[in-house]
């Protein structure tokens, strides 16, 4: 079959009738849809087994609660279709979606990795588009190095699994899998299958409806085990990096938009308590290896700077000149649309 839809399925009994009715709505059949309830406590485990009975197609595994990435990781091995396409299950698809999708991968020849636009949403029905003009005049002719260093320098949602519909024999060749026990796990799957894929295209087909304002979702839900778990993936990404040899400007727009994660991670450092503030600190300098392997200027001054200073003040000095920096970029804004308006 084409496509294998991977659902994780844990505690959306709100949204998760709209989720699956956008996929068997779609007037596309070639597909296999698995749903991997992880421990749900409310009625998601009964309607997915619900559907499940209606509808042949579909493939219901009950597990206990272990995550995310254990949820997608028992889709991906009991996996038949040709491409996976990850849905999150609080989100949806748009009509005739898999069926634009199929003929997006025969014109591209079938590559290993597609990448698609997408619309955010709330329950207001307000409606917002991520790189809407990023590739508007050249996303049938971009190669693996130009997509890179436009997304990873430019798009305003890099991570997600959902955005990529992935080539099955290209994860299963690599041994791909989500990290288990980790929040962001994205953003390890995410570097790697850029690094790995040999060919990648971009569509301007936007199918993928991602909801803003799930309150039970991660990122709403910024804490300290967060911050702890997106330094340690990206201490992976850079070592795994280095372990192999990669195009220069591709490796280099990778790295500088993991740099610009890590520092988003120990954004709120100050407001921590001192105990937490240890563990942040104890996590880096255990990672101090792989960190210095990051060649990005602002990563290794940062780094340098902590030799010679120590940590804190180190910090203080960096959030200092992000401040400059936001201050003087906002002036010069100003200063273009005071000139702007005076012509």
């Amino acid at each position: 079959m084409t496509f294998s839809v991977i659902i994780p399925v844990y505690n959306v009994e709100k949204y998760l009738k709209r989720c699956l009715d956008s996929i068997i709505n779609q007037g596309f059949t070639d597909y296999e849809l698995l749903l991997i309830d992880d421990g749900s406590s409310d009625n998601s485990g009964l309607i997915c087994d619900k559907y499940s009975l209606k509808y042949p197609f579909i493939n219901v595994i009950h597990q206990k609660n272990g995550g995310i990435s254990k949820a997608r990781n028992r889709g991906i091995e009991s996996a038949k279709g040709n491409y996976l396409i990850f849905i999150d299950s609080d989100d949806y698809i748009a009509q005739k979606s898999l069926e634009q999708i199929v003929n997006e991968l025969k014109t591209s020849h079938l590559p290993d990795l597609l990448i698609t636009q997408i619309h955010k949403f709330n329950d207001n029905c307000i409606t917002s588009y991520s790189d809407l003009n990023l590739f508007k005049n050249s996303s049938s002719t971009a190669n693996k190095e130009e997509v890179i260093n436009k997304l990873f320098n430019y798009s305003e949602t890099i991570w997600p699994a959902w955005r990529y519909i992935v080539k099955r024999t290209f994860v299963e060749k690599h041994h791909m899998r989500f990290p288990e026990s980790y929040l962001h796990e994205d953003m390890y799957w995410t570097t790697k299958i850029f690094l790995l894929a040999e060919t990648v295209k971009i569509t301007n087909l936007s199918c993928y409806f991602h909801r803003l304002n799930n309150k039970t979702s991660i990122t709403n839900n910024r804490n300290l085990q967060n911050s702890l778990d997106i330094i340690t993936l990206i201490a992976l990404n850079i070592q795994f990096i280095s372990e192999n040899s990669y195009h220069s400007k591709s490796k280099n727009a990778i790295i500088k938009r993991l740099t610009k994660s890590f520092f988003t991670a120990i954004k709120d450092y100050e407001q921590l308590k001192k105990i937490d503030k240890e563990k942040i600190k104890k996590l880096i300098y255990q990672n101090k290896k792989n960190f210095k392997k990051n060649m990005h200027n602002r990563y290794l001054i940062f780094f340098l700077s902590t030799n010679l200073f120590g940590f804190d003040f180190s910090y203080r000095i960096y959030n200092t000149y992000i401040k400059i920096k936001l201050r003087l970029l906002k002036r010069r804004k100003q200063n273009v649309s005071y000139r702007t308006t005076n012509k």
